[in-house]
């Protein structure tokens, strides 16, 4: 098992603090400590992160952390028009010598749809419409036009510069239902794994490899495809005897306000939907907190199932810079040695998945 940075910091009230240059501070941290990735998300207006554009973010990244794979969770694909997409994608896979993983969405928020002057409910078709653009950017030598819904145009040159990795840039993409997990898989790319538990992860993950296997994928697609899926947790590291809960009551709480203003457009969420929220996010398993060992026990079935790419969420509800660096430094120290003696366990995943599980998102969204 591997270990990535995960990058949505959510402000708080303190306008004096620069979360910018402690964010920039982070990333260097996570380098410093082996991390292999530095994953970026795209969120806008409505106070869930605290950069909005993740393009220009990673190409600063690609400067200061330079051996730090740089992924997308995700793009959210109507904010961009898709030629304008693919010429800022090769450009970022030649400063990062080929270490893009481009993760793509069709976004859910509607506030920030009508920020865009958008219409939320367009956006699988403007995804789709984008993403048959896109690759004809990336596989025409020469001129190309398009003409759809959403995007009409005709490029008389070429993209340029052109993308280090070929046929193009890994992709990632985060989805839930079976038959788009089969598509992805079915195209060797890779999926993003949210906040459920391993079950749940175990039975998404056996879509997925079924999807590569209908499609006779070659053993280095799916290797490929495999080695970039990632799961994510937001993680606290507690010190022995200490109501986390409590601790961090504060930013939980503005965590929840701020999740539900971008996945639901709730501006103003009243108190009751507040705490049914808030119960299922310290339920579900999106957060886990406690001790270096507790938090290698919640850990420790994904290591058993063989996932390569932990995506570890320090950065969030407005935690201290202290605090974050805190959880960072016991976690390197205490937690991932531990997870990487874990010997994987050959048909876990069919094993898990003989269970019958029904897949849903639930409340909280993947971001």
């Amino acid at each position: 098992m591997r270990f990535s940075y995960y990058v949505n910091p959510q402000p708080n009230n303190n306008l004096d603090r620069n979360f910018i240059n402690e964010l920039l501070d982070q990333i260097k941290l996570a380098e410093k400590h082996g991390y292999s990735d530095v994953w970026l998300t795209e969120h806008h207006f409505t106070g869930y992160n605290i950069y909005s554009d993740p393009i220009i973010l990673a190409s600063a990244i690609s400067q200061i952390a330079p051996s730090l794979n740089i992924g997308f969770s995700v793009n959210v694909a109507p904010f961009h028009h898709p030629v304008r997409f693919a010429t800022q994608m090769n450009l970022l896979d030649q400063l990062t010598n080929g270490n893009i993983t481009i993760g793509i969405g069709p976004g859910n928020s509607t506030d920030e749809f009508e920020g865009y002057g958008l219409d939320v409910n367009d956006r699988h078709d403007m995804m789709n419409e984008f993403m048959n653009v896109l690759f004809k950017c990336w596989e025409s030598s020469e001129g190309f036009s398009y003409s759809g819904k959403f995007y009409n145009g005709e490029v008389k040159g070429r993209i340029i510069p052109k993308a280090i990795q070929k046929p193009y840039p890994k992709i990632a993409i985060a989805s839930t239902t079976p038959e788009r997990l089969e598509w992805i898989g079915s195209n060797g790319w890779s999926i993003l794994l949210g906040p459920q538990n391993p079950e749940i992860v175990a039975s998404r993950i056996k879509y997925f490899f079924d999807g590569m296997d209908k499609a006779k994928l070659s053993e280095k697609q799916k290797l490929t495809a495999w080695q970039n899926t990632g799961v994510l947790r937001q993680i606290y590291i507690a010190e022995k005897g200490e109501d986390w809960h409590e601790t961090i009551s504060s930013e939980i709480d503005n965590y929840i306000e701020r999740s539900a203003m971008v996945n639901t457009g709730i501006d103003d969420l009243p108190q009751e939907q507040f705490e049914i929220r808030k119960q299922a996010y310290l339920e579900g398993g999106w957060l886990i907190g406690g001790t270096p060992e507790e938090i290698f026990n919640y850990l420790k079935p994904f290591a058993q199932m063989g996932l390569n790419n932990l995506l570890c969420w320090f950065n969030f509800g407005g935690l201290s810079h202290a605090s974050i660096i805190n959880s960072m430094d016991i976690f390197q120290k205490k937690v991932a040695p531990e997870l990487q003696k874990i010997k994987i366990e050959k048909g876990l995943i069919k094993k898990i998945t003989k269970k019958k599980i029904t897949l849903n998102k639930g409340i909280v969204d993947i971001p």
